[in-house]
């Protein structure tokens, strides 16, 4: 790495703290604006769902009947009660609640100090929300510039992250949808995938193996789906499939220390199913299944105006792009992130909602950005360092159309698509160039 191309330690700090400041401020002055009891609130609908353990664990003792009058239906039914067992009850993991908790701590005794309702579900706990996704957000950014300067300078991934972030759906998840488990997710996984590049650089150190299994722990109960591509991280950098298969089998018993990290902090989860099922291991989300298996919906998740990635993130088109150009260079982490994309790809297309309903970009693509950075920042390498000065500028300023257009979006989108089906072109034009360049 070139001398000239490192950023000093006092340059980072500054970023980082202006990054948190400014991600602050956005969140909450929006969130200000919005009350609470409303689905733009932190505590509504799903976000509802994630929080409810927080308070009814250290608030209600998980008495429904100690909850606040009708608040399940004030907060969006992303919890329910079971009236007659006295349980209360949520399709959701616990995992965000988990990383929420210092926020929501922070937020109750501020409450009694000040002589405020502490029932979980006024406005300074919403604004705990605010601050924890900004937290986790700066944390997650953290955790991927260390990852990505094993493989670019530090200016490089600088500028990638720039783009990455406020060119992307993560920022609307960074600041409004705070509640969602995205921005959590996307926090769990950089962190995973530099400690998984510590431990593959020669740190073979038992600690990396405690981080490691307590990140995948994490990873399940914020979002148990995305265990499934975890085997996709693991073979990071292998270049044959023989280096693979020896990579596996030099885990030895340090298997069995990440499987127990892991399983420390799923065995909360088990304890709630039992309390709620009967049995440690359920599905708690009832009939919704991968009804689109033999006819997956692909263009709904990549192109409809619905949700559409690419639509919402034409961004993008780089990533991929990046794919491909580490595939033609035979790099093996850009045949990874391909496969990466089309599982993604794949697994939402067979869900019964393609689009997952209300969101911004497709979602779930959030959290595994920090592994799609890679081929991202491939290309921005190869802008500043190949590119003659007319194609950098030209490209450099689509990259800035492309971010401006994200961000007014982030603001413009009311949190659910509201056109005539998903493929209303009229509600698509009222809302990019209506709202965006009107309003």
């Amino acid at each position: 790495m070139q001398e000239d191309k490192k950023l000093s330690g006092t340059v980072k700090t500054i970023l980082v703290i202006t990054l948190f400041g400014v991600m602050t401020f956005l969140t909450l002055n929006i969130h200000s604006r919005c009350g609470i009891f409303n689905y733009h609130s932190e505590i509504f609908s799903d976000k509802a769902g994630y929080y409810v353990y927080l308070p009814a664990t250290f608030i209600y003792d998980f008495n429904s009947k100690k909850f606040p009058d009708s608040i399940e239906y004030k907060t969006g039914e992303g919890f329910l009660f079971d009236r007659i067992n006295n349980k209360v009850t949520t399709r959701y993991p616990y995992g965000v609640a988990l990383l929420e908790l210092p926020f929501f701590a922070g937020a109750h005794i501020i409450s009694i100090i000040q002589g405020e309702p502490s029932n979980g579900f006024t406005q300074i706990y919403n604004h705990a929300i605010d601050i924890a996704a900004v937290f986790y957000l700066v944390l997650g950014i953290f955790f991927l510039f260390k990852f990505l300067i094993f493989y670019f300078d530090d200016r490089t991934v600088g500028w990638a992250l720039f783009f990455f972030l406020f060119g992307t759906n993560l920022l609307f998840y960074s600041f409004r949808e705070t509640g969602m488990s995205h921005i959590y997710s996307f926090f769990l996984i950089s962190a995973f995938l530099f400690c998984w590049k510590n431990y593959l650089s020669g740190n073979e150190q038992i600690k990396w193996m405690v981080f490691i299994g307590f990140l995948i722990g994490g990873i399940i109960v914020v979002r148990p789906i995305n265990a499934v591509f975890i085997s996709i991280f693991l073979f990071l950098d292998a270049v044959s499939f023989k280096e693979r298969i020896i990579r596996l089998f030099s885990l030895k018993y340090k298997i069995f220390i990440i499987a127990l990290c892991a399983f420390v902090l799923i065995v909360p989860q088990l304890i709630y199913y039992i309390y709620l099922y009967g049995k440690p291991i359920a599905y708690s989300y009832g009939n919704e299944a991968f009804i689109y298996k033999f006819s997956p919906q692909i263009h709904r998740v990549l192109f409809t105006f619905h949700n559409g990635l690419f639509i919402y993130n034409p961004i993008h088109v780089f990533t991929i792009a990046g794919m491909f150009m580490m595939i033609k260079k035979k790099m093996v982490n850009g045949y990874l992130a391909l496969l990466l994309f089309i599982s993604i790809t794949m697994l939402y297309a067979s869900w019964w909602s393609p689009m997952l309903g209300c969101g911004f970009g497709h979602r779930g693509f959030v959290e595994f950005y920090p592994f799609l950075a890679i081929p991202f920042t491939f290309v921005i390498n190869k802008m500043l360092r190949g590119s003659s000065s007319i194609i950098k500028i030209s490209l450099f300023f689509l990259m800035f159309v492309m971010l401006v257009y994200n961000i007014k979006l982030s603001y413009a989108f009311d949190g659910c698509w509201y056109g005539k089906g998903p493929w209303d072109f009229e509600e698509l034009k009222r809302l990019i160039f209506y709202r965006i360049f009107i309003t």
